[in-house]
């Protein structure tokens, strides 16, 4: 009929509308410093739901300090655990997490939010 035409038309279009730029842009923050490069400092910086920079640069037993600036309380703990672990930052406070002595690039991540990522490069 006309009403289920105009119906699965309407869904349609709301869900292109949906799926605009603002998310996409979310993703891509989330999910950058894809070409492998990291920065080498010992802060990093938690706002929107992700770590910036995605990849830090450090010395082997370095601290690394982590502000959250967020409206919600993270981690920034390695995955698997067992290397580093900030506990609970909650928002607007700042924590750290003391770089494995092991060379080499070593994941993070929120425990709250496991699609937030990060690395630690040490070098």
């Amino acid at each position: 009929s006309v009403m289920r035409a105009l119906l699965a038309m309407s869904v349609l279009m709301f869900a292109v509308s949906c799926s605009g730029d603002d998310d996409e842009s979310h993703d891509d923050h989330n999910n950058g410093d894809q070409d492998g490069t990291c920065t080498a400092t010992t802060t990093i910086t938690i706002d929107d739901f992700a770590f910036s920079p995605r990849c830090v640069q450090v010395s082997p037993g370095a601290t690394v300090t982590v502000n959250n600036v967020d409206s919600s309380a993270h981690t920034a703990s390695s995955n698997p655990a067992g290397q580093f672990d900030s506990g609970t930052i909650n928002a607007g406070a700042s924590g750290t997490i003391t770089a494995p002595t092991a060379t080499g690039d070593h994941a993070g991540r929120c425990n709250f939010h496991p699609s937030m990522t990060f690395t630690v490069r040490v070098q």
